[in-house]
């Protein structure tokens, strides 16, 4: 990669991290133009657009990325990710289906557990429990999601039967 290329994304990061969004996009820009092919650039102006709640600018960009790096699974994950957080679960679905069926085991754990998370949305309560079971007992996401054992216990009571599925979101 070209050192100036280096330079100006590392300095994009760091404005992204003092919050200095405007600066951070600037600078992308002005290095599209030079490298106009450059995934990283554009994986960089995703995560700054993520930052800033602009999921349609980040999601945008991922789409230059993977089209750019058509064999590579993190965007694929990240855009999954990103999906599931937007509530697009179906498409959350697809581009965890696709980081599982490649078997790149960095992402499997992670995969399976989002997957399963998405499945409890569409309630899909079977296809949860089983995703869940390919998720390791000590895997841990973050503070901020429900455990496996969580995602298990809403799927059972899902299950149950007479149970109101209640409304469907983008499933």
């Amino acid at each position: 990669m070209n050192n100036s290329l280096i330079s100006n994304l590392n300095e994009s990061i760091e404005k992204s991290k003092n919050g200095d969004y405007e600066d951070a996009l600037e600078i992308c820009e002005s290095m599209l133009s030079i490298f106009p092919n450059a995934y990283e650039i554009y994986e960089t102006r995703s995560e700054i657009y993520h930052k800033m709640g602009d999921y349609e600018g980040a999601l945008s960009d991922l789409e230059h990325v993977i089209a750019l790096m058509p064999n590579e699974v993190a965007p694929i994950f990240r855009r999954g990710r990103w999906k599931l957080e937007l509530g697009h679960y179906l498409d959350a679905i697809t581009d965890f289906s696709k980081v599982i069926d490649s078997n790149t085991s960095y992402f499997l754990d992670a995969a399976y557990y989002f997957r399963a998370e998405a499945f409890l949305y569409c309630h899909e309560y079977e296809k949860t429990l089983n995703d869940c079971q390919q998720v390791p007992d000590d895997f841990f996401i973050g503070p901020n999601k429900i455990t496996k054992d969580e995602l298990i216990n809403r799927a059972k009571i899902g299950k149950k039967p007479g149970k109101d599925k209640g409304t469907l979101f983008n499933c």
